[in-house]
């Protein structure tokens, strides 16, 4: 039996039954000093274009290192992984660039241990008894605006009738309206009502903007008048 096993003591031994015939048995013997260190570079809230490093690091005793698994929202992390490891010290990063489809997302990283495949029928192993996982705290991403679009988007309205802007963005958006021929801000606000001074052709561009950038899209149309005027205007009914 072995007891009080110290970083120092992982290996291979070997156990041997004397009597009538010679029997030997082995057990390998690995040795972890610590559950692994994982940090990361920035705080979980980051902006779009930043560098996010994660990075797991583990120090090991044996024949056999840990393997670590990255994993994004529960699945596979499917990316490029940063491997630094050396003789008795494993250790891994992955490096994303924030994009506004990452706000939410969980990564985390698996340790664990394969069964060698180099054991032999008398040999035996305690390689599978480890599994830890860490989850880092998921990612809060701000992002400019972005994917502005109009509705309705038609080529002509009328008194009365309204266009709204919006946009993809984190925090919101605001929104200013601007008549491109006068340089005017005509709306403060996401939606803009076509009234009667607009009659004709009219170009507008819709702005949408937070603290991290802004976003513009243009349109072009004409307003014409609800009532058509005939004068004089007669009817017969027969």
């Amino acid at each position: 039996m072995i007891t009080g096993i110290l970083p120092e003591d992982a290996g291979k031994y070997r156990c041997v039954s004397l009597n009538d015939n010679i029997i030997y048995k082995y057990a390998e013997i690995f040795i972890l000093e610590a559950e692994p260190l994982c940090t990361r570079n920035t705080s979980n809230q980051v902006v779009q274009g930043d560098y996010v490093m994660m990075t797991c690091d583990q120090t090991y005793a044996g024949r056999w290192p840990p393997l670590m698994n990255w994993k994004v929202n529960g699945g596979h992390y499917v990316g490029n992984i940063i491997n630094e490891t050396v003789s008795t010290r494993i250790k891994q990063s992955i490096v994303i660039e924030v994009q506004p489809n990452n706000d939410g997302d969980v990564f985390s990283m698996d340790t664990n241990f394969a069964q060698p495949t180099d054991i032999e029928e008398h040999e035996a192993s305690n390689a599978p008894a480890y599994t830890h996982s860490h989850p880092f705290d998921v990612l809060v991403v701000y992002y400019p605006p972005y994917s502005i679009s109009l509705s309705p988007d038609r080529g002509s309205y009328q008194p009365g009738d309204t266009i709204s802007c919006s946009a993809m963005a984190k925090p919101s958006a605001q929104y200013v309206w601007i008549d491109t021929n006068s340089t005017e801000v005509v709306s403060e606000s996401s939606t803009l009502t076509i009234i009667e001074s607009m009659l004709g052709y009219q170009t507008f561009l819709c702005r949408a903007y937070n603290q991290y950038g802004n976003d513009t899209v243009s349109i072009d149309f004409n307003v014409y008048s609800k009532y058509i005027h005939r004068w004089p205007y007669f009817i017969y009914i027969m």
